[in-house]
């Protein structure tokens, strides 16, 4: 069952159903990832590399008569779902270039201090965070979800 919410003003504009179906499957993934793992000795990171806002809309179908921001609802991008995971990651950083979705992230995050905004090119910031000094394979295991918008990618971060 999905909740409809009133769209936040950061919320960003992309996808379609496809994008439902996507957020479900990488909340299923992490779900199953820290249930699975929550009695290891290691800490549970997530890393997004194109965090977003942490919510976005789509118009699936314009509705003739009405402003499309008043029949837009707002759902539930992978940082939400992320932080909404049972038992928690241990850390969850976002990644995140523009600065109003920083914004929208801060206020996502307040109170949670496993969770912290990584401001920049997600390309450089990934090669940054994946140092193999930075990842004790004993001591920490992690979930990257890289879902960039266009050709956001260099060929040397995958």
């Amino acid at each position: 069952m999905r909740i409809l919410t009133p769209v936040p003003a950061k919320a960003q504009k992309f996808g379609g159903p496809w994008s439902l179906i996507k957020t479900d499957v990488v909340a299923a993934y992490l779900q199953t990832f820290s249930t699975a793992l929550k009695q290891k000795k290691f800490s549970r990171v997530y890393i997004d590399a194109f965090a977003g806002s942490g919510t976005f809309t789509f118009d699936p179908k314009p509705i003739p008569l009405f402003d499309p921001a008043e029949t837009a609802v707002a759902h539930s991008g992978s940082v939400e779902k992320a932080l909404a995971v049972k038992p928690p990651f241990d850390e969850l950083i976002f990644i995140e270039q523009k600065v109003a979705n920083v914004a929208a992230l801060q206020k996502l995050i307040e109170g949670r201090p496993e969770a912290r905004i990584v401001r920049g090119d997600a390309n450089q910031e990934l090669a940054h965070l994946c140092e193999p000094r930075l990842w004790r394979p004993r001591e920490r295991r992690g979930v990257i979800f890289l879902d960039p918008f266009g050709l956001s990618v260099d060929w040397s971060t995958l």
